[in-house]
């Protein structure tokens, strides 16, 4: 039997050692990291280290990579021998009870069931085999080598406990007391561990929960029960059988105190993690797997011992075969299932070619210093080797935070890596957020590769390499402006200058909001720069859902912005409008933007003229009549920047000195006002007065300033208004 059940372990690991999963692709890139001295870190150096990862796992794994084997296919050989190992353990146990038949159908059985085969690669094979192992030094009351599996079982995933606290009501019940050399080594070891771990991380956080404590699905511990014996019973039919025999078993568990130690063990994980509301995953049934394989044992000898002599020996074997011989093509059919086939709660994705030879790609065309966006981690993470920013979040909390916020454009716009990654469903629909429609991102990267999928119906997987190096963000100070709702805007950072505004660029914007109320739906945020005529450079919006805010935390958002390349010189608004929808929106201006005249403007044919007004000198003019009037030309200089809006006041004169037309605005009607102006800027403006009402002779035509109050700036010789020029008026 003991060969059999080698033979059978050989050839399962045989068809499940070339199977790779693709979350075990993160534990290889910690391990490969760690043997390379970065610490525990997915990207050298950052001290991160996410759940899918177990610590000592990955150590173990970083140790062994000195052997002449690729990481992958040494992590399914770790745990195939983890899987012989507690099916060894579990034999061990049992025959300590002097039950050796049942406790070898229940080794044959934990070894040839598919729950442990595929999850190889992961920890959860090692955990287990810790864990029986405690389990069986336990029952033989070797305490001291029991506590020592029973604190490395611990730090591999910390759920340990559970089984911890199994194993002392165990020795209550039976009235002994917990030895204290034992409690000092389980203390004591999850001590040095945790200091170790620590030490190795450079520093870095350690995970305070593990894999198990990660769900995967929306079903709870307790109700992915029935979605996974869904997934069994789909499988072969020899699963319920199964749960009628293990029933049988159940009938001597108070015999058998190593079974029972099991059945406990499960029960009570399954009820802990569904206290403390973890979502199922394929890892966190393990006991149940082991208290299976012994309930199902022990049924298996209940019924053969109760057979007429003689014929126990050849049921015995007869059974065996049928039950580990269904259970290893359950397995085999595993193998055989496409990537893209999913079960409900059994099952992890198979590694993706696809994403790993984008990997490769990455490592043979990118620099090494490279930052990769991505929205998977996995074989991509592991083969490109290159800083990863992890678009789920699982590398970095304020990632993490978007997402939970539902804004799926802050990463982008917040991280901006040389090189993004993305399938071409994700590229049109990234949580509702369409990239191509993003002119920031469509300006800023560009298509470097194109991977095809092995399968036909599955997209592509494109390779974007940002364009040229992203420009810092200047902060814009905003005086809390309110909206409807409870909702504030704080301020707004662009990465380009609002004064003097760049034009003919597709700029980014940052708006940092604070909600004090709850708002129930999602609304429609846009921003736009328009100009005091009306002129319109730039409006883009996009939804937000405030519904999923946190209140009363300062949160940012990333807009992109297309500005126009033809801008009339003057003032520009940029307002943030917020509504419900695009068309009932709420503005707000929250900033100004102005584009100046260029400095090398020529006007020609300018008559000197000089007057000081302070801030604002009067350098040249230039007097024309045209059809539409009398055409009246000025050259101002900000000598420094007016620290409010004048009004020019024109006025043309008869020879008497009497006013017969006059004209105050604003320069460029409003458009540039002077509060606006640049030291040392050269303002030229044109200002039409109707002369059609003027009799023919001689005029001329005086210029002054207002202050806001309507008094009259002096110049510094003491003038409210200067002479510029004479004019002749015809008929």
């Amino acid at each position: 039997m003991l060969a059999a059940w080698l033979a059978l372990a050989v050839g399962l690991a045989w068809l499940f050692l070339d199977r790779q999963l693709d979350r075990a692709f993160i534990v290889y890139r910690y391990a490969a990291n760690l043997a390379a001295g970065h610490g525990f870190g997915y990207n050298p150096g950052d001290g991160i280290l996410i759940n899918a990862a177990s610590p000592p796992y990955v150590a173990l794994l970083a140790g062994l990579s000195r052997l002449p084997v690729e990481l992958p296919l040494l992590g399914s050989l770790v745990g195939a021998a983890a899987i012989v190992l507690g099916g060894a353990a579990l034999y061990g146990m049992g025959f300590q009870e002097q039950d050796g038949l049942s406790a070898a159908l229940a080794a044959g059985i934990y070894v040839a069931l598919p729950g442990l085969w595929l999850l190889l690669g992961l920890e959860t094979p090692l955990w287990m085999a810790l864990c029986l192992a405690a389990v069986w030094m336990q029952v033989r009351e070797h305490m001291l080598p029991a506590a020592l599996l029973l604190a490395l079982a611990t730090l591999v995933r910390p759920e340990s406990l559970i089984l911890a606290a199994v194993l002392v009501i165990d020795l209550l019940i039976s009235g002994r007391s917990l030895p204290l050399p034992a409690a000092g080594i389980y203390i004591g070891g999850i001590a040095l561990g945790l200091l170790w771990g620590q030490s190795l991380a450079m520093g870095g956080p350690l995970p305070g929960l593990s894999p198990a404590l990660v769900g995967m699905d929306d079903y709870s511990v307790p109700g992915g029960l029935i979605p996974l014996l869904s997934d069994l019973f789909a499988l072969s039919w020899l699963w319920p059988g199964m749960l009628f025999v293990s029933g049988a078993g159940a009938i001597l568990l108070r015999e058998q105190r190593w079974a029972l130690l099991l059945v406990s063990w499960a029960a009570l994980q399954v009820a802990a993690l569904g206290i403390l509301r973890v979502n199922a995953g394929p890892w966190t049934y393990a006991p149940l797997y082991a208290a299976l394989a012994a309930l199902t044992g022990l049924g298996l000898a209940f019924f053969m011992q109760r057979l007429p002599p003689g014929w126990g020996a050849l049921a015995a074997g007869l059974a065996s075969a049928l039950v580990v011989g269904t259970l290893s093509l359950t397995i085999y059919t595993f193998t055989l299932t496409p990537p893209d086939y999913e079960w409900g709660i059994l099952t992890l994705p198979e590694v993706d070619t696809q994403a790993a030879e984008a990997g490769r790609w990455l490592a043979a065309n990118t620099p090494p210093e490279a930052q990769v966006g991505i929205t998977r981690l996995g074989a991509l993470g592991y083969y490109a080797e290159r800083p990863l920013i992890d678009y789920g979040g699982a590398l970095d909390a304020e990632l993490r935070a978007a997402q939970a916020r539902g804004d799926g454009q802050w990463w982008i716009g917040a991280r901006t890596p040389q090189v993004v990654v993305l399938s071409e469903e994700e590229l049109h629909d990234l949580e509702g957020f369409d990239l191509t429609t993003d002119p920031w991102f469509t300006t800023t990267y560009e298509e470097a590769e194109r991977i095809p999928a092995s399968q036909a119906d599955r997209p592509a997987l494109l390779i974007f390499e940002r364009t040229s190096d992203p420009r810092p963000l200047t902060e814009t100070l905003v005086n809390y402006v309110t909206y409807p709702g409870g909702l504030t805007l704080n301020r707004i950072a662009s990465d380009f200058s609002l004064a003097p505004l760049e034009t003919g660029i597709t700029g980014r914007v940052r708006l940092e909001w604070l909600l004090e109320e709850p708002i129930q739906r999602v609304h429609h945020v846009e921003m736009r720069i328009v100009g005091r005529d009306g002129t319109l450079l730039a409006q883009l919006g996009r939804p937000l859902d405030l519904s999923i805010w946190p209140r009363r935390e300062f949160l940012t958002s990333y807009h992109s912005l297309q500005i126009a390349s033809a801008a009339n010189p003057g003032l520009y608004m940029v307002e943030v409008g917020v509504g419900p929808d695009p068309f009932n929106l709420e503005w707000r201006s929250i900033a100004e933007a102005k584009v100046p005249f260029p400095s090398s403007t020529f006007l020609g044919a300018l008559s000197g003229a000089s007057a000081n007004f302070g801030e604002i000198r009067l350098e040249g003019y230039r007097l024309a009549r045209t059809e539409a009037g009398l055409e009246v030309l000025l050259m101002w200089v900000a000598a420094t920047r007016p620290p409010a809006d004048y009004t020019v006041l024109v006025q043309v004169r008869d020879p008497a000195g009497a006013v017969a037309a006059e004209l105050s605005t604003q320069p460029h009607g409003g458009a540039y006002p002077t509060s606006i102006w640049s030291s040392g800027e050269q303002v030229p403006d044109t200002y039409m007065i109707d002369d059609t009402s003027l009799p023919a002779g001689a005029y001329e035509v005086y210029v002054g300033l207002l202050a806001a109050d309507g008094s009259r700036i002096l110049t510094s010789d003491g003038l409210d208004m200067v002479l510029v020029g004479p004019v002749y008026i015809s008929e």
